[in-house]
């Protein structure tokens, strides 16, 4: 078995957190880092007032936390554009 010998670098790491297996960047991603950046600083901000509004709080943190459950939560909920409405 061939060891490898590229190690693992800064670019490379930020490549994968944007891209998707083919190479190409993946708008989910961009869009849930984006996200999570934004509920960081309103978390920052803001927390006294979320503590007050535990339901606030929870959902926050689970996106920060999972973006891919949220994703797939709105997804059932408002569905993913293609099917027809009901």
């Amino acid at each position: 078995m061939a060891k490898e010998l590229r190690k693992s670098s800064l670019r490379r790491q930020f490549n994968e957190s944007f891209c998707d297996a083919t190479g190409q960047v993946a708008i989910a991603k961009v869009i849930a880092i984006a996200g999570q950046i934004m509920l960081l600083f309103y978390t920052g901000r803001y927390f006294e007032e979320m503590i007050a509004k535990s339901d606030t709080l929870l959902i926050c943190l689970s996106f920060i936390i999972m973006p891919d459950v949220v994703k797939k939560l709105i997804t059932m909920k408002y569905g993913n554009g293609h099917s027809p409405e009901k």
